[in-house]
């Protein structure tokens, strides 16, 4: 995600909090293995929309995993407590 290349994945966790389905990155129901081949077909057939979802995922794993944001978020825990 950090390189701007695009991301597919399936929605575990707290993916789904930080990035959008089709904006910053592609999920698929983590069972379904035809769902990720399908996934893959559109990402190869859509460059354009491929690239664009790449950095967008960029730009969101900067905004809300990069270093300065997970700093921030600590120094708020430390203080609270």
């Amino acid at each position: 995600m950090s390189t701007g290349k695009v991301v597919v994945t399936s929605n575990t966790g707290d993916l789904g909090y930080y990035f959008k389905n089709e904006i910053d990155l592609f999920f698929f129901e983590s069972v379904d293995t035809k769902a990720l081949a399908e996934r893959l077909k559109f990402i190869y057939k859509n460059k354009d929309l491929s690239n664009k979802v790449g950095r967008n995922g960029q730009d969101s794993a900067k905004r809300h995993l990069g270093y300065v944001e997970s700093s921030k978020k600590l120094m708020e825990l430390i203080l609270k407590n």
